[in-house]
């Protein structure tokens, strides 16, 4: 933990005064937390649609939609001869096209959840800068607050007229509504990852089995030697996009795992975030371009599946994606558990409030949490608009 005796005021230097370093979300108490992680996340997120996915990523998804939505009807399956060429039990392919459907008709909610946490942020971020500064505002309205007491005398001068006891009242009223907004946002984010979390599960568990059962289907059975052929590098394809998946997993840590935080912003250090990570990312592009043209020479040589050729590519690739929305969405539930410990913590030290010197160090840690969430309200209205407007974008490809 960062000593507040020697590095903590570091983070909060006064202007002309020069920063330590930043530090890992590990090293910091629940005040310091409180006052750097939201804010500097944020920031860091602040060009992401709906703070869980990059533009990249969203409209990857929103082509997966799109392309499940052009996949035949059943009567059409059932009159496609490419499927008796590839010998597919076309009973099979109405299943598995009828579940990826279901699930691609699931992400209705995740963006419907995703549009309202922009509004959900912006209205968190009123009520904590209303309730916040109100409680300050009381706290110096107080006697004790405007006594004319020597600053070497504060540290044993107590409160004044029942302060101590309007004090703790005050605390107790504001930051128990405060307290009541986290709870809800960050029910909201955990029902929003939980959408998440089942719609990548759905790929792993149901999805991709399937495909790729229809495919061993397709081996095992006397097909020309070309499209043996390109099977075959199908699947190896598919194989090495599976293991860079695990290698980009293996970069997913604790909370708030491969970044820094201090006066200086947020510092990527590593993790998930990092160039590391960033280079797994290009491989695993590269590797998907190289599907994506092997799927169009098994289509110029059977005809066409009516997309089917390319499921399995879409597949390949939200996996892949999801792991980086399954982070922000972690990363995202972490702010309202840390904003929650430092309540419970407010709650606690006003307890043990009783001079005047200690009731100003509360009201600065306090104003040091606070003051972020202006910066937060401003970027919290920009996030809709770019889930949006990435939305139209998708829409005109």
């Amino acid at each position: 933990m960062v000593s507040e005796s020697i590095e903590y005021s570091a983070l909060f230097a006064s202007d002309g005064a020069t920063p330590r370093k930043s530090f890992a979300f590990e090293e910091l108490d629940c005040e310091q937390r409180a006052a750097l992680v939201p804010s500097q996340l944020f920031d860091h997120k602040k060009n992401d649609p709906a703070f869980l996915f990059s533009s990249d990523n969203l409209l990857t998804i929103k082509r997966y939609e799109r392309a499940v939505g052009r996949l035949p009807s059943h009567r059409e399956i059932e009159a496609n001869r490419a499927f008796a060429i590839l010998q597919i039990d076309v009973a099979d392919v109405k299943v598995l096209f009828d579940n990826l459907r279901a699930h691609a008709n699931s992400w209705d909610a995740i963006e419907d959840g995703c549009k309202q946490l922009g509004a959900g942020l912006q209205v968190f971020a009123e009520s904590i800068i209303t309730e916040g500064a109100a409680l300050i505002a009381q706290i110096k309205a107080m006697d004790s607050w405007n006594a004319q007491v020597d600053s070497k005398a504060l540290g044993g001068a107590a409160f004044m007229n029942g302060d101590g006891k309007t004090f703790r009242e005050q605390v107790d009223a504001h930051l128990s509504l405060i307290k009541e907004d986290v709870l809800h946002q960050r029910s909201n984010i955990q029902h929003i990852r939980a959408l998440v979390d089942r719609f990548g599960d759905d790929i792993s568990e149901n999805l991709k089995p399937m495909t790729d059962a229809l495919f061993a289907h397709v081996k095992s059975h006397s097909v020309p030697g070309k499209l043996v052929e390109l099977q075959q590098t199908l699947t190896e394809l598919d194989e090495a996009i599976q293991l860079k998946l695990g290698q980009y997993k293996t970069f997913v840590g604790v909370s708030f795992s491969g970044l820094a935080f201090g006066p200086f912003g947020l510092i990527v250090t590593g993790g998930i975030f990092g160039a590391k990570a960033e280079k797994v990312r290009k491989e695993k592009n590269e590797l998907i371009k190289q599907r994506a043209q092997v799927d169009r020479d098994i289509k110029a040589l059977i005809g066409d599946v009516g997309g089917f050729e390319t499921i399995g590519e879409h597949i390949l690739d939200i996996q892949f994606r999801l792991v980086d929305v399954s982070v922000a969405a972690k990363n995202l539930e972490d702010v309202w558990i840390l904003l929650e410990a430092y309540v419970e913590h407010s709650f606690r030290r006003a307890e043990r409030v009783s001079t005047q010197l200690e009731l100003r160090h509360f009201v600065t840690s306090f104003e040091r949490v606070i003051r972020p969430w202006n910066n937060i309200q401003d970027i919290s209205v920009q996030l809709s608009r770019l889930f949006n407007t990435s939305l139209e974008l998708e829409g005109d490809e």
